[in-house]
């Protein structure tokens, strides 16, 4: 049977709160009163529960059919966590849970956030991958320095869910490093920003969810202080 355990004299006596036959191995609270525990089982079936009464009754957010080992909010809203092959964000206080695109490797052991932009998570193999957008995580495919600032490719395309764009990035023609990946419908509407900070000069692949988009055609471009690319056009078939 798996609970958590709460003391309020210094640890000279816990009270255990059972919440299921789950191993927890991640606790944290972001206020005296509201904290998340996650825990998987036997079955590799995972579970997050929350209180908002300082651990005296705990419900159960998130139902997962996979390992998640750690939680981690940035506010009241803006939650992350992470697990084997996943990492699932919330914008609704675990409402509603959605992947995100993750670095290409598996075993997200811990999260941490900054603050709701700047995180970091550690992955198989002994990697650490920091975020500065929110969850959007960025793989530099080459250190070769590109002669301009494009998106040279986005694949697959059409796509269903998840769409890689791959960046081509030399900073000297930049006075601002900051990037912002933009994605407009067919009327001209922003739909999606995602704020980029690239330091180094080089080649980059960067993944893209759109589930919560409706099938059609959309246009991706990246814009910098000074230079905005052109578009390409990308196709959404769910």
């Amino acid at each position: 049977s798996g609970g958590v355990y709460k003391t309020t004299n210094s640890g000279q006596n816990f009270s255990f709160y059972y919440l299921g036959d789950f191993g927890f191995g991640s606790i944290r609270f972001i206020s005296e009163s509201t904290g998340y525990v996650v825990g998987y089982n036997a079955l590799d079936n995972s579970g997050i529960f929350r209180t908002t009464n300082n651990g005296q009754n705990w419900e159960n957010i998130l139902e997962y059919n996979e390992e998640l080992y750690d939680v981690f909010f940035t506010n009241a809203y803006i939650g992350y966590t992470s697990g084997w092959n996943n990492i699932l964000k919330t914008t609704n206080s675990g409402i509603s849970w959605n992947e995100i695109n993750k670095p290409e490797n598996n075993g997200f052991l811990s999260i941490h956030f900054l603050n709701p932009y700047d995180g970091f998570i550690t992955g198989g193999g002994g990697r650490i991958y920091k975020t500065t957008s929110g969850g959007v995580w960025i793989n530099q495919i080459s250190t070769e320095v590109p002669t301009g600032f494009k998106i040279s490719n986005c694949y697959p395309n059409p796509f269903n869910s998840e769409l890689k764009v791959q960046i081509e990035l030399n900073t000297g023609l930049l006075k601002n490093p900051e990037i912002i990946l933009e994605v407009f419908n067919t009327l001209g509407k922003l739909i999606l920003n995602k704020n980029i900070n690239l330091q180094f000069s080089g080649k980059y692949e960067m993944g893209i969810r759109f589930d919560e988009y409706p099938s059609g055609i959309y246009f991706v471009k990246l814009r910098s202080q000074d230079i905005v690319t052109n578009s390409k056009k990308i196709i959404l078939l769910k």
